[in-house]
């Protein structure tokens, strides 16, 4: 399994970042930075940035199908399937009102 180092650097007023040396991308080299959501991937291949990212967008849309699904399963659960979301905002805002009353 490769080993998972994490460098914390300050982005100078340029909005530039030095890289460690171990990131093993020299001067003059060509480096590829890949975006997902809040994460960069700097890589010297291209290929390998996009699959990290790729796979790092693939995980957050399961984690938020899963957490959707979970909300559905307590919804239904509780029998409040059939309300709107503005139903339930309602609902949960009343609720607190109440906790805050007593």
């Amino acid at each position: 399994m490769a080993q998972i180092a994490q460098f914390q650097r300050k982005v100078d007023s340029k909005r530039r970042i030095a890289l460690p040396a171990r990131a093993g991308i020299s001067a003059n080299q060509n480096a590829f930075l890949t975006v997902a959501d809040d994460v960069i991937v700097v890589s010297k291949d291209k290929r390998d940035s996009e699959r990290v990212c790729l796979a790092l967008t693939q995980a957050v849309e399961t984690k938020k199908l899963d957490a959707l699904k979970e909300w559905e399963k307590t919804l239904k659960d509780a029998g409040l399937l059939h309300l709107t979301s503005a139903e339930i905002d309602r609902v949960v805002d009343e609720s607190f009102a109440d906790k805050r009353r007593r």
